[in-house]
């Protein structure tokens, strides 16, 4: 799983509650069995919840291929994930990287 911390601990209180799972099941197996879209949906929907919000926003075309951005709001702030990366959910998954550092370090 690509969170840690508090984020990891909130997001699969948040995934249990989210899909009814009972308490006597493996949240964590569970969620690591999904399809990796459908993973990511869910963790951009739980930051959202949190008030930090994910965008997938750029794609820019270089030397005949396509390269993405993405970054990260709270608040007021605005966080730039550095670089371009050569699959949108590589920039995705940055994102997620940087909103849980975000999370990790308000909590």
């Amino acid at each position: 799983m690509i969170l840690t911390g508090k984020a990891k601990e909130d997001f699969l209180k948040y995934f249990r509650k989210r899909n009814k799972i009972s308490i006597f099941n493996s949240c964590e197996n569970i969620f690591n069995k999904l399809d990796i879209l459908y993973k990511t949906s869910l963790i951009i929907d739980f930051f959202d919840t949190k008030g930090i919000y994910i965008s997938d926003w750029s794609c820019e075309i270089v030397d005949f291929r396509a390269e993405y951005d993405a970054s990260v709001s709270c608040g007021k702030k605005n966080y730039g994930i550095d670089g371009w990366h050569t699959t949108r959910q590589e920039a995705i998954s940055k994102a997620i990287e940087k909103a849980n550092e975000i999370y990790n370090g308000k909590h």
